[in-house]
């Protein structure tokens, strides 16, 4: 059975708050997602349930914090990861 494909959307303003703010850009974050295993948490927010994705992107830890919305993941932004988000990254693809 072949697997569904991936949509994801992001706001056009955000996104280049985004790439000056944290050097990283959501096309890149998303094809990072479909290409690469990724650990993602809950983090509730607003009454929103929100998700942070760990995934390395060009040798780096980044956090993803994104929604689910219908059948689109809304990327909502992306930052180097914390230490302890690190360090939870590592110890499930033990890197």
């Amino acid at each position: 059975m072949p697997m569904p494909e991936l949509c994801f959307e992001w706001d056009a303003t955000k996104n280049e708050t985004n790439i000056a703010k944290h050097r990283i850009s959501f096309p890149t974050v998303a094809r990072a997602m479909v290409e690469k295993p990724y650990l993602s948490l809950r983090s509730d927010r607003g009454g929103e349930e929100r998700h942070v994705s760990i995934i390395e992107i060009q040798g780096k830890l980044f956090a993803v914090i994104h929604v689910q919305r219908g059948e689109a993941i809304r990327i909502i932004s992306a930052r180097r990861a914390r230490k302890d988000e690190e360090q939870q990254y590592r110890a499930l693809f033990a890197r």
